[in-house]
């Protein structure tokens, strides 16, 4: 990632506050590449919410809580990784399509409902550990195929029978 792509949020209410823009706003569309700053520790609703264009997140090992609808619509987001998250909330990721690559940490309790629902290019995920994945946290992803969990694998299935 270069500098000159990158966003380095120190304060962090929604990210169109600190831009001063609108969320619906053509602006949100030319941010391409986030890196969390240090002194963030949670991602706020809709910090991130309807950038189109952004296709990847910079996470440190502090930021703790991913709010609801944090990252809702960016369906060009292809990887994050949450290696200090605990929780992630309602509607997170919901439609971001591209999203294939998430690496969960070892501190991970809660996955929010419909926390990644729509995600069509996830095929397997790997969770270390969590306590509670609420009702359709992985809801049409129709691509998802395995799950690990610790030392648990299972196939995912369709409501056919139909892996």
């Amino acid at each position: 990632m270069q500098k000159s792509d990158e966003i380095i949020l120190l304060f962090l209410s929604t990210l169109a506050d600190v831009l001063g823009l609108g969320v619906h706003q053509h602006h949100m569309k030319i941010i391409t590449h986030a890196r969390i700053d240090e002194s963030v520790t949670t991602i706020e609703k809709h910090a991130f919410s309807y950038c189109f264009n952004l296709l990847d997140v910079d996470f440190h090992s502090e930021v703790d809580i991913v709010e609801r609808n944090a990252f809702i619509d960016c369906r060009c987001l292809r990887r994050i990784n949450l290696p200090g998250v605990r929780i992630i909330g309602v509607r997170a990721f919901q439609h971001c399509d591209d999203l294939e690559d998430v690496e969960f940490g070892n501190k991970l309790e809660i996955i929010g409902e419909s926390a990644f629902m729509s995600r069509k290019s996830l095929r397997d995920i790997k969770i270390p550990s969590v306590r509670t994945i609420e009702v359709g946290a992985f809801l049409k992803c129709k691509c998802l195929t395995d799950a690990e969990f610790g030392i648990y694998r299972a196939g995912i299935y369709r409501a056919d029978g139909i892996r």
